[in-house]
């Protein structure tokens, strides 16, 4: 009888630790969305960074440029940091709250443009700053800031995806006030 008992416990474990990692939260889901944006794994968001940092009109790509960009990017998401508020899930959708740390996207790219204005009206020659090059050392002067908001998930094929939206887009890239 002792035997039997220790079989099913130990069957029933096995099925409760089975459905707990194969079905994630929205919770967990927003968690290791920013876990692989941190380590600089999320594919996607590296590109779309990329992609609106890309200020090459003829498609050349400058390996020194490319490199500054992508040092900074590096150290832009490493800074991100995702604290979880609250979670509300309701049939297919879900909203949860959380609390970013990290630099501000916005206002380092103001900073660049600003800076680089103001450059190009002045008449000094030889004095054209490498845009990528401001951008990097605006990446790591910059100050980590504290933003709240809700990334929006809905449901599909029994799992969570986030929604990209302007919501998210805020949260992540902060904003100039």
């Amino acid at each position: 009888m002792k035997n039997k008992l220790k079989l099913m416990m130990m069957a029933m474990i096995t099925v409760f630790v089975s459905v707990g990692c194969s079905s994630e939260t929205p919770t967990d889901v927003v968690n290791n969305y920013f876990d692989e944006i941190k380590k600089g794994s999320n594919a996607q968001v590296s590109e779309l960074f990329m992609n609106s940092l890309d200020n090459d009109t003829d498609g050349k790509e400058n390996e020194e440029e490319s490199t500054e960009i992508a040092e900074a990017m590096k150290i832009y998401f490493s800074k991100i940091n995702v604290d979880v508020l609250s979670e509300s899930v309701e049939k297919d959708s879900a909203s949860v709250e959380v609390e970013l740390t990290g630099l501000n996207f916005a206002k380092i790219t103001l900073a660049v443009f600003e800076e680089s204005l103001s450059k190009m009206f002045e008449v000094q020659e030889n004095d054209v700053e490498n845009l990528d090059s401001e951008f990097l050392a605006k990446t790591k002067s910059a100050t980590v800031e504290t933003r709240k908001g809700t990334i929006n998930l809905t449901k599909s094929d029994d799992k969570w995806k986030i929604k990209e939206d302007l919501s998210l887009t805020n949260l992540m890239l902060g904003s100039v006030e």
